[in-house]
């Protein structure tokens, strides 16, 4: 699965910088991965094997001719065409990623308790830019759990600033001196 995800990511990611529009592809791609989680019984319309191909490509140019992006339109009908159209959400996270690393941005999520100021959170985004010499794109969750403080995932890597976080590390170290 991870191969054909990276085979038709990189595939899109061709045809938008060959239309230097990674932009477009992006908003068309997150439009898509919003349809599907928004309205499932579209994806399973799009991926049914008994609803006939030419009926299902009919659909994709119904609701896709308002993003003008006919390469985009057409990727989709070839993963319909090859019953691929089920891998849809690898492929366009996949795509997101590489998209991302050709403009050299990387998403982020930081964690609070009640919603970041706005000043914060540009200083924070800014901070992060910095620190990763890439653009980063930055959103804010809830995670009443925290107790306290932030904590900001990027990647792999984690940041806990929150005072859970620190509680936690606080425990860890008394039960080292307890094993030890």
């Amino acid at each position: 699965m991870a191969d054909v995800a990276i085979t038709y990511a990189q595939a899109l990611l061709n045809i938008a910088i060959e239309e230097n529009d990674i932009d477009r592809y992006l908003a068309a791609n997150d439009l898509m991965l919003h349809l599907f989680e928004e309205q499932p019984e579209l994806y399973a319309l799009l991926t049914s094997e008994f609803i006939s191909k030419s009926d299902r490509l009919g659909l994709v140019d119904n609701f896709l001719t308002s993003i003008n992006l006919p390469n985009y339109v057409n990727f989709i009908k070839v993963l319909i065409d090859r019953k691929r159209l089920s891998s849809f959400i690898p492929i366009a996270f996949e795509f997101k990623r590489l998209a991302h690393t050709v403009q050299n941005k990387v998403e982020a999520i930081v964690y609070s308790t009640t919603p970041l100021q706005e000043e914060k959170f540009q200083q924070l985004q800014l901070t992060l830019s910095k620190k990763h010499g890439k653009t980063v794109l930055l959103r804010n969750e809830i995670d009443e759990q925290l107790l306290g403080g932030i904590k900001v995932v990027i990647g792999d890597e984690v940041y806990d600033g929150s005072i859970s976080g620190k509680l936690q590390q606080l425990q860890a170290k008394l039960h080292q001196g307890k094993a030890e």
